[in-house]
C-alpha cells in the first residue's frame, strides 16, 4: 500500500448511531479497475460482499489514524478453508467495513472486476462525528434511497460544512481530485449557497465532484469538530 499517497492526518472518533434498525436489504455493484485503488464506503447495515478472486484484493479500512488491512480468500486459499476477508494474523471477518466506515479496495487479479455489496438499507438516524482536520467519510444508503453523484449538503445527506473552511475532495485512483469549498450565500461568489472551485466556479450540480453510490470521499474540517446528522 502507498501510505505516502492514501494517508489521511487527524483523527476520527468512533461512528455512533441512534437507533439504527435494519431495513430492506439491497446490493450496489463497484468496478474495480486492475491495479487501482478505489475509495469505497460500507454502504450497508451488516454489509457482506460477493466472491472475488482469491488472495488478489485487499480492503484498507480508515480507522481513524491509519488502515486495517483485510484480504479476500476463497475456501481453497483460506487459513481455515472458508471464504472471506481476512487480516494479517490470519483471522476472518464477515463485515471488515461496517456501516458508514470508508475505506479502499485494491484489485491486483489482472484485470477489471466488480465488487458487489449487499445488505440492509441504514434506518434510524445515524450520527457520525466529523473531526478536525482530514478524514475520509461515505454517505451510506438510506430509506430516502442511494445517493449517486450529489452534492454533500442536499437536505437529506445534510453534511455539516462551514462557510469558507470546509473542502471536499474526490479519490481518482491515482491521486486526490480538485477541491472544492463550501460558502453559504453571504460569503460565496454569485450570492447563492453551496460547493465552489477555486476559481470561484459553483459546482453543486457538477457529479464530477460528488461521489457515486457506495463511494467515499474526502473532507478537510479546519475548525472545531462537528455532529453529522443523516435524515433519514
Amino acid at each position: 500500500m502507498k501510505n505516502s499517497t492514501l494517508l489521511v492526518t487527524g483523527a476520527i472518533v468512533a461512528l455512533s448511531f441512534a437507533a439504527v434498525l435494519q431495513g430492506k436489504s439491497e446490493s450496489c455493484d463497484i468496478p474495480l479497475p486492475n491495479g487501482q485503488y478505489v475509495l469505497v464506503t460500507g454502504t450497508f447495515d451488516n454489509m457482506v460482499t460477493t466472491a472475488l478472486p482469491s488472495a488478489a484484493n485487499e480492503l484498507l479500512v480508515w480507522n481513524g489514524t491509519g488502515y486495517n488491512s483485510y484480504v479476500y480468500y476463497n475456501t481453497d486459499d483460506s487459513p481455515d478453508g472458508n471464504e472471506g476477508w481476512y487480516d494479517f494474523n490470519n483471522v476472518r471477518h464477515d463485515h471488515p467495513m461496517t456501516a458508514l466506515q470508508t475505506g479502499f479496495i485494491l484489485n491486483q487479479s489482472g484485470q477489471g472486476i466488480t465488487v458487489t455489496f449487499s445488505g440492509q438499507v441504514v434506518t434510524g438516524t445515524p450520527t457520525i462525528p466529523v473531526s478536525r482536520g482530514v478524514g475520509l467519510y461515505g454517505v451510506p444508503w438510506t430509506t430516502h434511497g442511494p445517493f449517486d453523484h450529489q452534492y454533500i449538503t442536499t437536505p437529506y445527506i445534510n453534511f455539516p460544512a462551514v462557510s469558507s473552511s470546509t473542502t471536499c475532495m474526490l479519490w481518482t485512483g491515482s491521486t486526490w481530485g480538485q477541491p472544492v469549498i463550501y460558502y453559504n450565500a453571504d460569503d460565496s461568489p454569485d450570492g447563492n449557497e453551496g460547493w465552489y472551485d477555486y476559481a470561484g466556479n459553483p459546482q453543486n450540480n457538477n457529479p464530477a465532484f460528488w461521489p457515486g453510490k457506495g463511494h467515499g470521499f474526502l473532507i478537510n474540517n479546519p475548525g472545531t469538530p462537528l455532529t453529522w446528522h443523516i435524515v433519514n
